[in-house]
């Protein structure tokens, strides 16, 4: 130990967490979510696996490029052979997985503490989202059941409209990297500034 540092025992060390409300305004709240999340890849799936999939989870499986299916657990189509299955525990996941596919060559990986989650809600989400966004976030466009990946102020994202709460106004989820948390945490708060 050199002069003038000091150790601390690890019991006494606390580390601030930030709030999970990023903005609260009448007309837009934006909320640091925890989600679990897991990611399947499947070999050259075909539609007896999506059959399989879909007994087994209990939903209509994704397979058409861009959808979202289910409710307490969600499935979004990420790729051909990819999805990411959020909701269910990682054992849940990687369970169900199993008994759907038996021996086809598959894989899911737990991403959960990888990924930061945004729920951006009000009839201004769609407003502040397009400000980063360059997708056409209009509802009749881009709508409940459907989800995308692509950049929001530059950082790769992957947004799914939740509902659609009122006429034109659309709740979202936001699904990043999360060493982009911190940033997209700042850039929300920045971007909402004209409204509050």
């Amino acid at each position: 130990m050199w002069a003038g540092s000091a150790c601390v025992p690890e019991t006494s060390m606390s580390i601030a967490l930030p709030s999970p409300v990023v903005v609260q305004l009448p007309t837009l709240s934006i909320e640091q979510v925890p989600l679990r999340i897991a990611v399947l890849r499947l070999w050259k799936p075909h539609v007896e696996h999506f059959s399989a999939l879909s007994e087994v989870f209990g939903l209509p499986w994704p397979s058409a490029p861009n959808t979202v299916a289910g409710s307490d657990t969600r499935v979004l189509w990420l790729a051909p052979d990819t999805w990411a299955i959020a909701g269910p525990s990682a054992a849940m996941a990687h369970e169900q997985a199993a008994r759907a596919l038996l021996q086809r060559l598959h894989h899911v990986s737990v991403v959960t503490e990888g990924r930061a989650v945004f729920r951006v809600r009000g009839p201004l989400a769609r407003l502040l989202l397009s400000k980063g966004c360059s997708l056409d976030l209009q509802p009749h466009q881009f709508g409940e059941g459907q989800c995308a990946q692509s950049l929001l102020a530059q950082v790769p994202v992957l947004i799914e409209p939740l509902a659609v709460t009122e006429p034109h106004t659309v709740d979202y989820q936001l699904y990043a990297d999360i060493s982009y948390a911190g940033y997209l945490r700042a850039w929300f708060a920045d971007a909402a500034l004209e409204y509050s």
